[in-house]
């Protein structure tokens, strides 16, 4: 029984250890009239690395709301950010090494 509850202890520690590590990257996605682009599919590209792990390439995604906000929540570093339209006729790019948020990507 202890041993269960140390290892459960572990791993609650470990959880909130990492929590607090989260980047929130929130922007919105509108149309080149600055209209939002209501559920588009937002993509944030970036790299993670650690010393036990190593380094690669990460992609995280989510879907912008009806008036075109969205939120991404990683522990990873996010640089490039890619979105489309519903239908995927519109795209648009953001990159923080160009610019400041707060993020806002035109589709076109």
């Amino acid at each position: 029984m202890r041993a269960a509850v140390t290892y459960r202890g572990l791993l609650i520690l470990v959880a909130l250890l990492f929590s607090g590590c989260a980047s929130h990257y929130i922007g919105s996605v509108v149309d080149t009239r600055g209209r939002p682009v209501a559920h588009a599919r937002v993509e944030g590209q970036g790299w993670h690395g650690t010393v036990i792990f190593g380094e690669g390439p990460v992609t995280v995604s989510t879907v912008a709301d009806a008036d075109g906000r969205f939120m991404l929540v990683t522990g990873e570093y996010l640089s490039d950010f890619t979105a489309a339209s519903p239908d995927f006729k519109h795209h648009g790019r953001f990159s923080l090494a160009f610019s400041k948020p707060p993020i806002v990507i035109v589709v076109k």
